[in-house]
């Protein structure tokens, strides 16, 4: 009877012990969804799309995109959190869930790191300076030498208090000691149509947006926060060819499982988003929508998020941000 005991015990040790290889190796048997927190139709939501679709072309798998947009991205990567950790619900997060709102939310449903796995990073954005075409700036050195020769009488819009260009455009001010008004919209194309009405002087965003009313003779583009000028729009100059080398910054997205995801699964869907990332037709489409392809290790993107999530805290304690 003991030897018996012992073997069950034995036979009941290693299934568990093999559970979640023996998932891994199944996984995935049916469809994943990438909780997208933001509205559809953005560049954001079309990037999930686009990787969502290389999944499924390299794996053969489903990967379903829901959108669950709300409170700053925190809804849907609230609802990530609380899943099941089985690598079925994944979460397209990014620098406003994971380095912003965990400074500025009291109330937030998930801590940035105990409640999730980083999976992968998928791509990044810079923000580009942009002012109407009749502005009287033709470049971000003549914007600061009026914002600081007229304290307060300048504004810039954001797509609301605590999102990403917000805390981009804080971090400028604060770089270059300049006072201006923040006037928040809801959402990035009415904050971008106020710069071009004239109801605020400028407006810092990711390309699609500023490029789009570049092209069309309404915007003028002074500087990108890129390392870099970008590749389609070459005669914009940098923020350090401007003379600010600490504004170069982006935006960022990727994969996140809820915490206690097996290994197995999370590396699993790092080497797949690599792959599909690697592939030209995927790395255009990304591109065309704003990315720079940036492939990471898990242990890679874990670190950038530490970093990134305490250098976006340093800036909004130095800002005084607040959600009031």
């Amino acid at each position: 009877m003991r030897i018996h005991q012992v073997c069950t015990a034995l036979g009941l040790s290693m299934a568990f012990a093999a559970g979640p290889l023996a998932q891994a190796a199944d996984f995935p048997e049916r469809p994943v969804t990438i909780v997208v927190p933001y509205a559809p139709g953005g560049p954001t939501d079309t990037a999930g799309r686009i990787l969502a679709q290389g999944l499924q072309e390299e794996t053969g798998a489903t990967f379903i995109v829901e959108n669950a947009p709300g409170a700053g991205a925190t809804v849907g990567a609230g609802r990530v959190s609380r899943a099941a950790p089985d690598g079925y619900t994944i979460l397209w997060g990014g620098k406003s869930t994971h380095a912003i709102a965990p400074h500025l939310r009291p109330d937030l449903q998930y801590d940035a790191f105990k409640s999730f796995e980083p999976i992968a990073l998928v791509g990044s954005q810079p923000y580009i300076v942009t002012v109407r075409t009749d502005a009287p700036y033709q470049s971000v050195r003549d914007l600061v030498e009026k914002a600081k020769a007229s304290p307060g009488e300048l504004n810039y819009s954001s797509p609301g208090i605590g999102s990403a260009p917000h805390l981009a455009t804080e971090l400028v001010l604060v770089e270059t000691g300049s006072d201006v008004r923040h006037i928040p919209y809801k959402g990035g194309s009415p904050a971008m149509m106020a710069v071009l009405s004239g109801e605020v002087d400028f407006y810092l965003d990711t390309p699609t947006l500023p490029k789009a009313q570049a092209e069309g003779g309404k915007a003028r583009l002074l500087a990108v926060t890129s390392e870099e000028r970008l590749a389609d729009l070459p005669d914009v100059p940098t923020m350090k060819e401007s003379g600010y080398d600490e504004l170069t910054m982006k935006t960022w997205f990727g994969l996140f499982a809820p915490a206690g995801t097996p290994d197995e699964i999370v590396n699993w869907l790092n080497e797949k988003v690599n792959t599909v990332m690697a592939k030209p037709n995927v790395a255009k489409q990304l591109t065309a929508a704003g990315f720079d392809v940036e492939p990471m290790s898990v242990e890679q993107y874990t670190d950038f998020i530490k970093s990134e999530n305490q250098r976006w805290g340093e800036i909004i304690e130095k800002a005084q941000v607040t959600l009031d």
